[in-house]
């Protein structure tokens, strides 16, 4: 099916992201409701009921195929100086709870938020936020460096190749 949605996504039909047919119509994700005719909800051979043969796909499905067909404004994260590294975060901390606290600073790129876990599933302490604009990591890093938290420890925020071994050094990225 072709969807018939309006508005949105820069007026082209495009081949949807998932194997199983369909178009995304003009108007792409945001456009005209449930997309029209075959669109997200799947009318015959729309995205999801096409993808897995009528079974529901999983969030992860969907995200992997909007990142594989380059869908999400801003590409895929990279670690470089739009790169916030953090560290002295407490146990319990989640990807979650880093992007509420790192997005009012500016767009994170698709995939861009990643904490390291310990094998029990705490964290570690540490995550790295994969920001589109430099001036979104500069403000975050201003803003929150040597931030007082409420157990008098000190949360540290650094640019990428600010964090002990050289520009390009550091741990591993956001994962995509």
């Amino acid at each position: 099916g072709q969807g018939k949605g309006g508005g949105g996504m820069g007026g082209k039909d495009r081949p949807s992201p998932y194997s199983g047919g369909g178009m995304m119509g003009k108007g792409g994700m945001m456009g005209g409701g449930m997309m029209g005719k075959g669109g997200m909800m799947g009318g015959k051979g729309g995205m999801m009921m096409g993808m897995m043969g009528g079974q529901q796909c999983t969030i992860s499905d969907l995200f992997k195929g909007l990142i594989r067909h380059k869908v999400l404004p801003g590409g895929t994260w990279a670690n470089d100086e739009r790169t916030a590294c953090i560290s002295g975060l407490p146990s319990d901390t989640t990807e979650g709870d880093i992007l509420k606290i790192f997005a009012p600073f500016g767009a994170i790129l698709p995939g861009g938020v990643r904490v390291t876990l310990n094998d029990d599933g705490t964290a570690k302490g540490n995550a790295m936020v994969n920001f589109m604009h430099l001036e979104s990591t500069q403000a975050a890093i201003e803003t929150l460096n040597n931030c007082m938290m409420p157990d008098g420890r000190f949360l540290r925020v650094k640019q990428w190749w600010d964090n002990g071994k050289g520009k390009g050094g550091g741990g591993k990225g956001a994962k995509g």
